[in-house]
C-alpha cells in the first residue's frame, strides 16, 4: 500500500483507529487481534522503525492509510505531537464518525470493546472527549498491579481538528474540545509497557533517548520500578454502563499516576482519647487501591501531637482555632489529591473491607456512596442515640440506589468541588444541605451493603442524649432556612416541618426498624422510651430555633446539574468557600500540582529566603531535603537514597539545577524566583562584602575593589553572572557550568513548562499567591531575609555600570523578560485578583505580628 493511500471508498466507517509506531513487530499481532474486534478502519504511521513494523501494517487488510517516516536508529528526535497530528489529518480521507488512539502495546479487552462498539452506536456524543482506565498489565493479560492512570483518546472526527503543540507527553484530545468536556468511561485498556521487566528497561530507554534532558517529565525512573501487588483483571460486569455519572476533566488523574484514589479526611475536635482508634483503622485498611489519610483537628488538646507519633505517614492539617465541621471538612479538601473523598469521623472505625467496598461502588458511577452502620456504643443510652441517627443505615437493609439524599456519604471530588465544599457556618448538618444540593442537581447515590462503618456515638447520659437532639432540631430548622428561595419560604417550610413532627418522626424509626432491624429489633423495643425523648427533644430545639430570627447567612448554593458539570472541581456557581478557593483554582490549571513534590529552585538573592521560610512551615513534619552549603556533597546523598526514600521527599529545595528533577520520581513540581539582573548582581556584590568573616566570600573578593571588578574578574563572576540562566537551563543537578545560548535556550523552554511555577522577586506578594493557588498552600507570614545592608539602588549607579552588568548578563536580560512575560499571564489568569492579593497580604502581615 502507498503512502497515504486509502483503500476502496465504500460506507463512511464508524471507527478508525489511529496507531503511531516504531519497532511494534511485535507487539502488532496482538494489536491487530484486538482491534479487529471495534475498529472499521486503521491510519497507521511507521515511526522510522529498524524492524518489520512497516511490512506488518502495509499487509494487514485493516490498514487503509499508512504515513511513513525516514528510518532513524533511536527515539533521539520522536515528535509524538506531530505524528499523532499527521494521523489525525490523514484519518479526514476516511470521513470517520470517530477517532481513536491506541498505541501499539495497548490492547481492549474483548468485552469492553463489544461495549465500545454499542456506545458508539448509540449513547456517545459528539464535541466530548472520551477517557479510559488505563491498567498496567503484568507477565501476562491477566494481571495487573495499577490502575490509577486515566487516557482520553476517542473523540469525534471533524476537519481541522488541532492536537495541544507540547513535543512529548502531550492528551492527544483536540484543543476545540475544552477539560469541561472530557468524561469518563468505563472502559478499560490494557497497557503491555510494562509487562515484564524487560519490557520496563526498554520503554525506560525510548524515553532517555527522546528526552535525555528532562524537559517534557521530571524523571523516568519510575518506569523501571518493580510490580506491586499483582491482581487478577477481572471480566467486565454484565450490563455495566459505558458511562461515569457525569461529564470530568479528570485532569489530576492525567497528569498524577502516582496519586491516591480515595482521601479519607478524618475531622477532630478534642478527641485525643478516641482518635488513635479511629485513624488505625483507616491506616490499617488493605486495599488494591491507592488511598491517602488527612487529620484535620481544632481544639485544644493533644490529638495532633498523636496522630502525628504514632502515625508518621498520615498528614495532619491542625487548625489554630475551635473549627465548625464544614469549616473542618473544606481545611481536609485543600490537599486531598483523591477521586473520591471519604469523612470517616473520629468517632467512626472501619472494618476490614470498607474502603475497598466504597471505591468498588464509587468505580460504577455513582458520586455519593453511604453504606451500613453498626453500633458500637451498647449502653442503652448509646442504643437509643443509634437508632435516632441511623435508622435508614441498618446493616440488614439492602444495597440499591437511593431515592431521596442520604444523611452521610463519600463523595466524587468533582461532586464536592462542583457544590463548592461544606457550609461553615452551621454546628451540625453541613453534610446534609451538601448532600441535599447535590442530589436535587442530579449527582446519584447508591448504598452499599458492604460499605460499613462502626459508629461509637458519645451518648453516655440521658442528658447528653437530650442535649445532642436539641442541637440536632435547632439544626434542622437552620437547614430548612438555609435551602429555601426566600424568608418566608423557609418559615413557612420550617412550620411545616414541625406540624406533628414527633408522630411523623418517631414512626418513620419504627418502620425503619420494622424492615431492617433484623436481629437489632429486640434492642430497639427495649430502648425506644429513650429513642421517643431524643424525637421531644429534636422537636424543642427546633421550635427554640424557630422563634429566633431567621439570618440567612448565604443563599443555598446553584450547581449545575450532574450531566452538564463543566470542569467538575470548581464548576459554576459553587458555594462561596475561602479554605478551598485556592485549590478550585489549581484544578482548573492545565498542569495542577497540588499533591506533587516540591522542588525549589532557589536562585541566590531573590528573596529565595524568605519563600524558603514559607515552603518549611507549610511543609511542616515532612519529608524536606534541602541542598545548600556543599551542595555537591549534598547531591551525592541525594543520589545515594533508596529510591523508596526519594518517594517519600515531599520538598526538595536549594541552590541546584532544574537538573535534580531528573533524580526525583514521581510528580514533581517546580517554584523559581527571578530578579532583574542588574539589581541580583548588584545585591549580591553588597551582600558578599558583608560576609566579612566567610572565607568563601573572602576569596570572591580577592583582588576586587569595585562592583565593576566582580562583575568582570572575581572568582564569583563565571557562576554568579548570567546565574538565573545557568541555575534554571541546567541539564545537571550540579549546574556547574557558566551559562551559553543553549542553557538560554533550555531556561526559556523551562519556564514554558506547566509544572513550573515563576515568581518575581520584585512583586513578592503576588508570586506568593500564584504559589499559593498552584500548590494549594495556607495563608502564610513572613518577612524579608538576608536583606542586603547599605547598598545603592540601581538607579544610584552610574550608566556605564549598569550597561557593563546587562552586557556580562545578556542571557539573564532575555530571560528575565521572558519570565515576566509568563509571569504577568499567569497572573492575568486569576480571577478576583485584586481581593486574593489583599488577603494574602493582610494574612502576611497579621500572621508575621503574631509569631
Amino acid at each position: 500500500m502507498s503512502e497515504e493511500t486509502p483503500s476502496p471508498a465504500g460506507e463512511a466507517p464508524r471507527l478508525v483507529v489511529l496507531l503511531p509506531a516504531r519497532n511494534a513487530e511485535q507487539d502488532l499481532p496482538g494489536w491487530f487481534e484486538s482491534v479487529e474486534r471495534f475498529a472499521d478502519g486503521v491510519v497507521a504511521l511507521d515511526d522510522g522503525s529498524t524492524d518489520r513494523t512497516g511490512e506488518l501494517l502495509a499487509a494487514h487488510p485493516l490498514v487503509q492509510v499508512l504515513l511513513t517516516n525516514p528510518r532513524r536508529e533511536s527515539y533521539e528526535g520522536w515528535d509524538d505531537r506531530q505524528n499523532r497530528q499527521r494521523l489525525l489529518d490523514a484519518a479526514g480521507k476516511l470521513a470517520p464518525e470517530w477517532v481513536l488512539f491506541l498505541d501499539a502495546d495497548e490492547r481492549i479487552p474483548p468485552d469492553d470493546a463489544v461495549a465500545l462498539r454499542t456506545f458508539l452506536a448509540g449513547d456517545a456524543l459528539a464535541g466530548l472527549a472520551y477517557g479510559m482506565r488505563c491498567y498496567r498489565m503484568i507477565g501476562d493479560l491477566d494481571h495487573y498491579d495499577r490502575n490509577d492512570l486515566w487516557v482520553y483518546r476517542l473523540f469525534a472526527h471533524e476537519p481541522g481538528l488541532e492536537l495541544p503543540p507540547q513535543r512529548l507527553h502531550l492528551v492527544p484530545v483536540p484543543v476545540s474540545i475544552p477539560r469541561a468536556c472530557w468524561v469518563k468511561t468505563t472502559i478499560r485498556i490494557q497497557h503491555l509497557g510494562g509487562l515484564t521487566e524487560a519490557c520496563r528497561a526498554r520503554r525506560y530507554r525510548k524515553y532517555q533517548e527522546a528526552d535525555p534532558d528532562a524537559q517534557f517529565q521530571s524523571s523516568y525512573e519510575h518506569l523501571l520500578e518493580p510490580p506491586g501487588e499483582v491482581r487478577v483483571f477481572e471480566p467486565r460486569p454484565p450490563g455495566r454502563p459505558v458511562l461515569l455519572a457525569a461529564p470530568d476533566p479528570a485532569v489530576e488523574a492525567v497528569v498524577d499516576p502516582g496519586g491516591p484514589v480515595l482521601s479519607a479526611i478524618v475531622i477532630s475536635k478534642d478527641d485525643e482519647d478516641r482518635i488513635e482508634r479511629s485513624v488505625r483503622s483507616v491506616v490499617e485498611q488493605e486495599c488494591h487501591e491507592s488511598f491517602e489519610v488527612i487529620v484535620v483537628t481544632s481544639g485544644t488538646d493533644r490529638t495532633a501531637a498523636i496522630v502525628r507519633e504514632r502515625f508518621p505517614g498520615v498528614r495532619v492539617v491542625e487548625l489554630d482555632h475551635p473549627a465548625l465541621p464544614g469549616e473542618a471538612r473544606n481545611a481536609g479538601l485543600r490537599f486531598a489529591r483523591g477521586e473520591y473523598v471519604s469523612f470517616p469521623g473520629s468517632h467512626v472505625e472501619l472494618p476490614p473491607g470498607s474502603l475497598a467496598a466504597r471505591i468498588r461502588a464509587h468505580d460504577e458511577g455513582w458520586a455519593m456512596v453511604t453504606g451500613a452502620t453498626y453500633n458500637g456504643n451498647t449502653t442503652p443510652v448509646g442504643w437509643a442515640a443509634y437508632f435516632l441517627d441511623n435508622s435508614t443505615a441498618l446493616p440488614a437493609r439492602p444495597s440499591g440506589e437511593l431515592g431521596a439524599p442520604p444523611a452521610h456519604c463519600s463523595y466524587e471530588a468533582r461532586a464536592l468541588f462542583a457544590a463548592g465544599g461544606f457550609p461553615e457556618d452551621v454546628r451540625a448538618g453541613e453534610d446534609t444541605r451538601v448532600n441535599e444540593v447535590l442530589f436535587r442537581s442530579g449527582w446519584r447515590a447508591f448504598r452499599s451493603q458492604e460499605v460499613a462503618i462502626i459508629h461509637h456515638n458519645r451518648a453516655r447520659s440521658i442528658g447528653y442524649l437530650v442535649r445532642h437532639h436539641l442541637e440536632r432540631g435547632r439544626a434542622q430548622v437552620q437547614f430548612l432556612r438555609a435551602m429555601a428561595a426566600s424568608p418566608e419560604a423557609g418559615e413557612a417550610r420550617a412550620r411545616e416541618f414541625l406540624w406533628a413532627y414527633p408522630t411523623r418522626r418517631l414512626a418513620q424509626i419504627d418502620q425503619n426498624v420494622r424492615e431492617w432491624g433484623g436481629d437489632l429489633t429486640a434492642w430497639y423495643r427495649r430502648v425506644r422510651p429513650l429513642v421517643r425523648l431524643g424525637v421531644l427533644a429534636a422537636w424543642a430545639g427546633a421550635h427554640l430555633e424557630l422563634r429566633r430570627p431567621s439570618i440567612r447567612a448565604r443563599a443555598p448554593a446553584e450547581v449545575a446539574p450532574a450531566e452538564e458539570v463543566a470542569g467538575g472541581r470548581g464548576s459554576a456557581s459553587p458555594m462561596p468557600s475561602p479554605l478551598i478557593r485556592p485549590l478550585r483554582v489549581v484544578r482548573d490549571c492545565p498542569a495542577p500540582l497540588v499533591g506533587a513534590r516540591l522542588v525549589f529552585v532557589h536562585i541566590p538573592k531573590t528573596a529565595g529566603t524568605a519563600l524558603m521560610r514559607v515552603i518549611e512551615r507549610e511543609y511542616e513534619g515532612d519529608p524536606i531535603l534541602t541542598l545548600y552549603g556543599d551542595t555537591a556533597a549534598r547531591l551525592e546523598l541525594l543520589r545515594s537514597m533508596p529510591l523508596e526514600q526519594r518517594h517519600r521527599l515531599r520538598v526538595v529545595a536549594g541552590h541546584v539545577g532544574f537538573g535534580v528533577g531528573q533524580l526525583l520520581p514521581g510528580r514533581n513540581g517546580y517554584a523559581v524566583l527571578l530578579r532583574d539582573p542588574v539589581d541580583r548582581i548588584v545585591s549580591h556584590y553588597y551582600y558578599t562584602r558583608s560576609q566579612s568573616q566567610d572565607p568563601v566570600h573572602d576569596r570572591a573578593l580577592e583582588g576586587v575593589e569595585s562592583l565593576e571588578d566582580y562583575v568582570c574578574s572575581s572568582a564569583f563572576a563565571p557562576l554568579v553572572n548570567n546565574g538565573q540562566t545557568r541555575l534554571i537551563g541546567a541539564v545537571s543537578a550540579a549546574a556547574d557550568r557558566p551559562a551559553d545560548a543553549d542553557a538560554l535556550a533550555a531556561a526559556r523552554a523551562v519556564l514554558d513548562r506547566s509544572d513550573v511555577v515563576v515568581g518575581l522577586q520584585e512583586r513578592f506578594d503576588e508570586s506568593l499567591l500564584l504559589f499559593i493557588e498552584a500548590f494549594g498552600w495556607g495563608l502564610p507570614a513572613y518577612r524579608r531575609v538576608n536583606v542586603t545592608p547599605q547598598r545603592p539602588s540601581v538607579a544610584e549607579l552610574p550608566p556605564d555600570t549598569v550597561e557593563l552588568i546587562r552586557e556580562r548578563n545578556r542571557f539573564d536580560v532575555e530571560l528575565y523578560e521572558h519570565a515576566r512575560a509568563r509571569f504577568e499571564r499567569d497572573l492575568a489568569a486569576l480571577p478576583d485578583l485584586g481581593e486574593r492579593l489583599e488577603t494574602v497580604r493582610l494574612a502576611g502581615r497579621y500572621r508575621a505580628t503574631r509569631r
